[in-house]
């Protein structure tokens, strides 16, 4: 555990290090079942060449030993926000900035609960978990997640969490990525986020964890447009953590390219060799409020999340993002 973070429950010894292998290598492989064979394909490629080019295969919450044997929970590629700048920047512009405090009892709590499996992270027992785990659930509080909600977990990749939501929420809960074969699949939805295969108004609520930051292109307008018709009245979307810099900036790492990923053109472009993403964005706040104002039938709430390096001192989430779908004829009900 970190000092003074939460516990996690302590690793398996060498006797057991063979079979918790096993165990996650076998469930890593069955989370892998949604996928179309060019995505498994393009992954292990993706893999093998960052070796071949002999860079760090480390990924974003990839865990490191350092001096003192100690092993972290997160490894930031990428610049955590500074909520006091963001903060003044987004209130400067009319935006109030919520807060929202994780209680430490509570998320131990709830990863305990979770059991997340030893394949995602390490597991609950594991410290890679914390961040992914926190993400999860602050975005669960946010949403206000229930009995009877339609979840919708955005960017799943083959994160498990769809199925831990309808075990401690109750909510009917889908699973939505680009890289799972076409059509709907059970709990699995294979579709691009611009052309989502739901009925518009079917939705109650969507997270996108650690997923919109790497929307190439416009893939994140048209996913607030496919957003705003799928939700229902009320019904919300939560980003997190959301990337906020001075100036929109394009985060890349070389080695983990097929070919080029799609670059903002007035972006700056910051290299992060051995990362292991082709592409993150961090947004301005400028140009994330005029991203969300195109969406006129989405309103918007951010939060600073604190508390966080309670949890551990290397958790990056810091700010979250819910949009709300607004009630049918409600900007009309103002303009008239």
């Amino acid at each position: 555990m970190a000092a003074d973070g939460v516990q996690v429950s302590p690793r398996h010894g060498r006797r057991h290090a063979l079979p918790r292998r096993l165990r996650s290598a076998s469930g890593f492989l069955w989370s892998l079942r949604p996928y179309r064979w060019s995505a498994i394909a393009q992954r292990t490629l993706r893999l093998a060449v960052r070796r071949l080019r002999r860079l760090p295969a480390g990924r974003f919450l990839a865990p490191v030993r350092r001096p003192n044997g100690r092993i972290d929970a997160v490894v930031p590629a990428c610049p955590v926000v500074d909520p006091d700048w963001t903060r003044t920047k987004l209130e400067s512009a009319g935006v109030n900035v919520e807060r929202f405090a994780v209680d430490r009892a509570a998320f131990s709590a709830f990863l305990e609960e979770a059991g997340f499996p030893v394949w995602y992270h390490g597991g609950s027992s594991a410290p890679a978990i914390l961040e992914k785990a926190l993400e999860h659930y602050v975005g669960a509080r946010l949403l206000e997640l229930g009995s009877g909600d339609v979840y919708v977990d955005v960017g799943a990749d083959n994160s498990p969490f769809a199925q831990i939501a309808e075990r401690l929420y109750g909510c009917a809960s889908y699973r939505l990525d680009g890289a799972y074969r076409p059509g709907l699949h059970g709990r699995c939805l294979g579709s691009d986020v611009a052309s989502i295969a739901l009925a518009g108004g079917s939705v109650d609520k969507m997270a996108a964890h650690c997923a919109f930051d790497h929307f190439q292109g416009d893939a994140d307008s048209a996913f607030l447009r496919e957003a705003a018709r799928l939700l229902r009245a009320g019904g919300r979307l939560c980003i997190l953590p959301l990337y906020l810099s001075d100036v929109t900036t394009n985060f890349v790492d070389p080695s983990a390219w097929l070919t080029p990923p799609s670059l903002d053109v007035d972006a700056r472009v910051a290299e992060v060799p051995g990362w292991g993403y082709e592409f993150t964005r961090y947004y301005s706040p400028e140009a994330f409020l005029a991203l969300v104002s195109e969406q006129a039938a989405l309103s918007l709430r951010v939060f600073e999340i604190t508390g966080v390096q309670a949890i551990h001192e290397d958790c990056y989430l810091r700010l979250a993002a819910v949009l709300e779908r607004k009630e049918a004829g409600a900007d009309a009900v103002r303009a008239g």
